[in-house]
């Protein structure tokens, strides 16, 4: 199986964390989860990310939701599938999906190979630098 990366894209800030190929890891804005977002939109223990085959999310009854949208789904469409559920609940996610926890957005997408797990990308490196792109042109589509 590939490696896989969780992209977290938060106001102009973009965070690529390469994932482990099974677990469980914390979202949420408290210190002390896997993926910490410091954003106020955010809950301190927000969701769950449930790595394997097959890909879940669990909303821990946060306060703004857990949303997953389509990758050819506009941001804005009416149709939004709603994840916020009474806290345990899990659901299946795809590859590409884009998960929204208050204000942000997560993608899981496969992970460059020459990336070791567990490392971050470098911020000045030119995959960063069209990540950093594509979550203004996010940005501007909100």
């Amino acid at each position: 199986m590939d490696r896989l990366e969780l992209a977290v894209y938060l106001g102009e800030d973009v965070a690529c964390h390469v994932l482990p190929r099974s677990g469980r890891l914390t979202i949420g804005r408290a210190p002390g989860n896997d993926i910490r977002l410091d954003d106020v939109s955010v809950s301190r223990r927000h969701a769950v990310l449930h790595l394997g085959q097959p890909l879940h999310v669990e909303d821990l009854g946060s306060a703004t939701g857990t949303r997953v949208r389509k990758p050819n789904e506009p941001l804005e469409a009416p149709d939004t599938y709603d994840l916020k559920r009474p806290p345990g609940e899990t659901f299946t996610i795809d590859l590409g999906d884009r998960m929204i926890f208050g204000a942000a957005t997560a993608v899981i997408r496969r992970a460059p190979s020459e990336i070791p797990p567990g490392e971050p990308l470098a911020n000045g490196a030119p995959r960063m630098r069209a990540i950093h792109e594509q979550a203004r042109k996010a940005a501007l589509a909100r």
